[in-house]
């Protein structure tokens, strides 16, 4: 038998390999093999280590493994995944009311491309024409895009660029704040278009969204279900945590006030267990450490 890592010894493991390679940021996932080729999902995980992947170790003939199926049918929900997972960097990724060096600067312009590069994602998939490769899906965006749309070839082509090779110039704190401002419209734009496809709703704004899932049936029938399953993943901490990230982009969106965003999001921390907070910033640098966790 094969001893299954836990979460510290993955940890471990990635730290080690960062040690030894020039790259700042890598993801580390231990996946069951004969569980994974079983699966019948038809998801970006599965679509980007069959088409986008390369065997270093191992069985070289393992990828042919992986049942063969077109973007187009990679389901909607992972765009709704991509949308909770990406909300990330308006939490986490920089304070807008202060200046940052080089290094803060340097992180905060990754997290917006990141923040563009899954709204490019989400279009793509409803379109059917996800690809494997972040070129070919940014190529696919401009060939595609109309003047009526907010992503242009340019913001289209500074994403990419600083996915790979994030700038470290200084940023002001005007600067942070109008760059948020315009990667959070953008994607709040095109998360919405998604969202409103796979729920057949019609969500015109974030908080919009926010009533509708923080209400929703089914996922308290989720959180509920993992529950009796005793499942090892906190559906209820991420399901709350969803809620409140929801809230401090439409607070950046200047759909909703700080103050009714920190009196719903103390609600849910409370009933997590978690001290109440005071201020948007502080609420941000909570949820922000408590993902990464």
């Amino acid at each position: 038998t094969i001893e299954i890592p836990t979460s510290n010894q993955i940890a471990l493991i990635k730290k080690n390999l960062l040690d030894k390679i020039n790259i700042q940021w890598i993801d580390l996932t231990f996946i069951k093999l004969k569980d994974f080729l079983k699966s019948k999902k038809k998801s970006i995980f599965q679509y980007d280590l069959k088409y986008g992947s390369k065997v270093i170790y191992g069985n070289n003939i393992l990828l042919n493994q992986i049942k063969s199926f077109d973007s187009s049918e990679i389901n909607l929900v992972e765009g709704k995944l991509l949308f909770f997972t990406r909300l990330w960097p308006f939490v986490g990724g920089a304070n807008d009311a202060i200046d940052l060096n080089q290094t803060e600067s340097r992180f905060f312009r990754y997290q917006m491309s990141k923040a563009i590069l899954a709204a490019i994602d989400m279009q793509l998939l409803m379109k059917g024409a996800y690809a494997s490769s972040y070129l070919d899906r940014c190529k696919l965006m401009v060939d595609m895009h109309k003047k009526s749309d907010m992503l242009d070839e340019d913001l289209i082509n500074w994403a990419l660029h600083q996915k790979l090779n994030p700038s470290n110039k200084k940023m002001k704190a005007n600067e942070v704040n109008d760059l948020q401002i315009k990667v959070a419209q953008i994607y709040s734009y095109y998360s919405l278009k998604i969202l409103s496809s796979f729920y057949n709703k019609n969500f015109s704004s974030l908080i919009s969204f926010y009533y509708f899932y923080s209400k929703s049936l089914s996922e308290y029938i989720k959180i509920i279900g993992a529950k009796v399953m005793q499942k090892k993943i906190d559906y209820k901490k991420n399901y709350f945590f969803n809620n409140i990230q929801i809230l401090i982009l439409s607070a950046i969106l200047e759909e909703t006030s700080e103050e009714y965003v920190i009196a719903e999001s103390n609600n849910y921390l409370v009933r997590l267990g978690f001290s109440k907070v005071i201020n948007l910033n502080d609420l941000r640098q909570l949820i922000a450490i408590q993902r990464i966790e």
